[in-house]
């Protein structure tokens, strides 16, 4: 099958300042959540919210950088004194924007992956794929259909990354939807979202959140589940 060639098209215009409240305010639930834990220290239901905090502030932080990419003195020496055409100045904050996005969502997936397959390893549901495993603790602990919808869409999201943003010729189209919206994917396509990348990335950042506060919840009979770097020591010469 063809892939399609990726459309560019410059990232709308939006609020700067209040998508940045917005990703600020989920950091902030998520240190809260992490200094209200009861859970031990290097116990992974506690510190999976300090990680999370972190990637939300690199998030933050970047998105408000590149404002800074449509600055022509950014430019200016590298470009022998002359000014670039703005559409030029904006694809260079598109691109970076870009590489931002798929950043968050690759390494904000890995600290969320990284949780689950410490519970499931607790008691011994752990599978090689991490949808598995997902499914295994949704049947463990009665999670609902659309907890599972979030964990899809947002697996698919982060799987788009092996592909260029495409998503995978050889596996079957799918229209996941998740609080009333739909998210399709299309072989060798750019999937259909339903709001633009930033809000998207604030839009599941947000339910994942409730999500690992919901499991936490219902893990509370388990004691202590070791984080990996509870036992990590750093020498210094």
């Amino acid at each position: 099958m063809k892939v399609e060639e990726k459309e560019k098209v410059h990232s709308p215009l939006i609020d700067i300042k209040k998508k940045v409240k917005e990703l600020n305010a989920l950091a902030k639930r998520s240190k809260k959540n992490s200094d209200n834990s009861n859970y031990r220290e290097n116990d992974i239901r506690k510190d999976i919210f300090t990680y999370i905090m972190s990637e939300l502030q690199f998030l933050m932080l970047g998105i408000m950088l590149s404002e800074e990419l449509t600055n022509n003195e950014c430019f200016w020496s590298k470009w022998r004194n002359t000014p670039l055409q703005e559409e030029i100045m904006k694809k260079h904050q598109d691109d970076f924007l870009d590489s931002l996005f798929n950043g968050f969502y690759f390494l904000f997936f890995v600290r969320v992956e990284n949780y689950l397959r410490l519970i499931a390893n607790h008691i011994k549901k752990e599978n090689f794929s991490i949808m598995e495993t997902f499914k295994n603790l949704a049947n463990e602990y009665k999670l609902s259909k659309e907890d599972e919808n979030l964990f899809s869409i947002f697996s698919e999201l982060r799987n788009l990354s092996h592909n260029g943003g495409f998503y995978n010729i050889k596996k079957e189209n799918k229209s996941i939807e998740f609080k009333g919206y739909k998210f399709i994917f299309e072989q060798g396509k750019s999937p259909k979202l339903p709001f633009p990348m930033i809000e998207n990335n604030i839009f599941i950042a947000k339910h994942i959140i409730d999500l690992i506060e919901k499991i936490n919840q219902k893990t509370e009979n388990i004691d202590y589940i070791e984080d990996n770097y509870a036992k990590i020591e750093f020498t210094y010469e």
